[in-house]
């Protein structure tokens, strides 16, 4: 499939999870999903803008469509959208709802020294999501 043919399916905010598998996704259309996801999350917009690596300022010029997204690319921010869209792809298949994987990244884990995996992310940025990443892994893969 042409990057070009990749659809995002803002209406019933549906994320393709195999889409969080390719490296030719658009910076356009990751956002479009990062947007779903964090709606999905329910967390706000200063939440929203430390999980992607921003200051609050840029991040309200992304949602206003008034940042350079080509800018965009020459960053980590897309990686760390890769990444996050493949916590939430392994939280739903753990637990087959987008509801309860919402929960778990905003509920207290005793594994995670009582922090909220947001939590671990907002502090720890992308070694945050990679720790993450591999915390679930480890739970679905043993």
């Amino acid at each position: 499939m042409d990057s070009d043919e990749i659809h995002v399916d803002t209406q019933t905010e549906v994320i393709d999870d195999s889409l969080c598998l390719r490296n030719d996704v658009p910076v356009g259309k990751l956002l479009a999903m990062i947007k779903i996801l964090f709606n999905q999350w329910n967390i706000n917009h200063i939440d929203q803008a430390t999980l992607l690596g921003m200051g609050e300022t840029e991040y309200a010029m992304l949602l206003f469509d008034k940042f350079d997204q080509t800018e965009l690319e020459n960053r980590e921010i897309p990686v760390r959208i890769y990444y996050l869209l493949g916590i939430n792809a392994i939280l739903r298949a753990l637990f087959g709802s987008s509801d309860v994987a919402s929960r778990w990244m905003l509920t207290q884990n005793e594994a995670l020294d009582a922090m909220k995996p947001i939590q671990i992310i907002e502090r720890d940025g992308v070694a945050g999501i990679i720790r993450m990443t591999r915390y679930l892994n480890f739970y679905v893969f043993s």
